[in-house]
């Protein structure tokens, strides 16, 4: 698409414009209109992650004006979908109760992530609100894929209840995938925070992973083959 780009001529009346160079000038990419509801708002963060880090960029760094509704869901997603999928591993994997796996699972992953996000504002010196918008993403992102890993840990609880190595491997490859998606996600979200990636990932498996390891052999070391 593009537009006429026209300006004035010196040479010319005052009123009267020519042609710029070539006539015509490709059109700006436009944005989107931003999502009107909260589902598509939550589905328009998990594919598209950094136009939403744009969008909240363009809000400010204010916490009064930060989307609360869309971080309270992100947040609830979180720890509702670390609770399923820790349970629904409890059922494949001899880990003890259900309940249990998915609870240690969340204070492990909470206080890694609680230990990064301080890290991350020191270090770059970006607004906490951004930060935490990143983050609050980034965890959608790998919950989205971990429910992957509960219906797969379903089916082989109906399906195949003694296959403790296939189950074993599965989780690792499921929390593996995960772990490297919100990685990618996070270092392209805070690319647009003009963050360098390489810090992204080097604080993310330098910092939010051993913490969380830190804190999971603390509570539970049976928990570590996982």
């Amino acid at each position: 698409m593009f537009e006429w780009a026209t300006v004035p001529d010196a040479g010319r009346r005052p009123g009267r414009t020519r042609l710029w160079d070539g006539l015509l000038q490709p059109r700006t990419p436009m944005e989107p209109d931003p999502p009107t509801d909260l589902v598509a708002e939550l589905l328009d963060h998990l594919f598209h992650p950094v136009r939403g880090m744009r969008r909240q960029l363009a809000r400010g760094a204010c916490w009064r004006d930060a989307p609360w509704p869309l971080w309270a869901a992100l947040a609830a997603i979180a720890v509702v979908g670390t609770l399923c999928y820790g349970a629904t591993a409890a059922l494949v994997l001899p880990l003890g109760g259900p309940a249990g796996v998915g609870l240690v699972l969340v204070l492990a992953t909470g206080a890694g992530w609680l230990l990064f996000g301080a890290v991350l504002v020191a270090l770059t010196g970006r607004p906490a609100s951004h930060l935490a918008h990143a983050c609050l993403v980034t965890m959608w992102v790998g919950e989205a894929i971990l429910e992957f890993g509960l219906a797969g840990n379903l089916a082989l609880w109906l399906l195949a209840p003694d296959a403790a190595g296939v189950a074993l491997g599965f989780n690792i490859a499921a929390l593996g995938l995960a772990n490297l998606a919100m990685a990618a996600a996070l270092a392209a979200q805070l690319g647009a925070m003009r963050v360098r990636p390489a810090l992204a990932l080097a604080l993310w498996f330098g910092i939010l992973n051993p913490a969380a390891l830190a804190v999971l052999r603390l509570l539970r070391p049976d928990l570590l083959p996982l």
